[in-house]
């Protein structure tokens, strides 16, 4: 399994980040990047993403007091794909006429470049992935989701740590990002979706069955606590009724599944307050109901 990463903001200066997209191998603990082409999301922090399918669903986010409603879907290569990058291969050995003795040398010279290429290619992407891992830089406010990409172009030594600090997850140099590996390139699409479209960041995203679930977040106006919810399926908003105890207007919290028809809510900030609190969604009946915790919970975050 791989974890896949996105945008944000880091460095010392507290830049927006590169949109390239950053690849974490689990099993091999290596970084690497991912080819991609396509209407790819611009610079951006606050976003989410998760993984529908195949496929890596992004949205929202902000920058420099903009805030976006789009819905990105980055998905693999196809056959489609391959035939329109091959399209002019194709016609190149057209042209390639001959045969006998000076065919059966060409092929031979051909595979042997061939040999050849493929091992620059690995040494370069040795080379990239030594800059990309000298570009990384402490980040936040990304966008991280578990995705399947096969292996990783650009492997890099392992790195620990998340958040905001000095060992965090990793951004790349786009100069480290050009031209590295030959993997096939994922394709970016923006969706165009209707009804009501939230506009916000620093929202939960989650997954429900083929519904992308949206709580909470802020937009150039205030914190909200509104449930917004895409499906994935005809691309259609629409906010649904929403009862029981609900968590008072926040960003900057975290969502997860639990269970089938079950999203919990922890933290996040409505400034200046700062919370800690754990609410559930029951995503089956739209109510929202307080967690009892026992124990010392985490201090207040976002």
């Amino acid at each position: 399994p791989e974890v896949g990463g996105l945008g944000g903001q880091g460095g010392g200066k507290q830049e927006l980040l590169s949109d390239a997209l950053l690849v974490f191998d689990v099993q091999s603990e290596a970084w690497g990047c991912l080819r991609t082409r396509g209407a790819a999301p611009g610079k951006r922090m606050g976003h989410s993403a998760v993984q529908f399918g195949d496929c890596m669903v992004l949205f929202g986010g902000s920058k420099k007091a903009r805030w976006y409603s789009e819905v990105y879907v980055l998905r693999p290569p196809s056959a489609d794909d391959e035939d329109e990058d091959d399209g002019d291969g194709a016609g190149e050995a057209s042209d390639a006429d001959g045969g006998g003795q000076e065919k059966e040398a060409g092929e031979a010279d051909e595979e042997e470049d061939e040999e050849e290429e493929e091992a620059a290619v690995a040494s370069s992407q040795r080379r990239a992935a030594e800059r990309v891992w000298s570009a990384l830089s402490p980040q936040e406010a990304h966008a991280a989701v578990r995705c399947a990409v096969g292996p990783v172009p650009a492997p890099a030594p392992a790195e620990r740590g998340g958040g905001k600090g000095k060992r965090c997850a990793a951004r790349t140099d786009p100069r480290a990002v050009a031209g590295v590996g030959r993997q096939e390139a994922w394709v970016w699409e923006l969706c165009e979706t209707t009804g009501a479209a939230p506009t916000c960041a620093y929202h939960s995203a989650v997954l429900y069955h083929s519904d992308l679930v949206v709580f909470g977040g802020v937009n150039d106006e205030d914190c909200t606590n509104a449930v917004h919810i895409l499906n994935l399926e005809i691309m259609n908003w629409f906010e649904p009724l929403v009862g029981g105890e609900k968590p008072c207007p926040r960003s900057g919290h975290s969502a997860t599944m639990v269970s089938d028809e079950h999203m919990i809510v922890f933290g996040g900030w409505d400034a200046p307050l700062c919370f800690n609190d754990t609410f559930q969604l029951d995503l089956s009946t739209m109510e929202f109901s307080k967690v009892a915790t026992t124990g010392t919970p985490p201090s207040p975050r976002s």
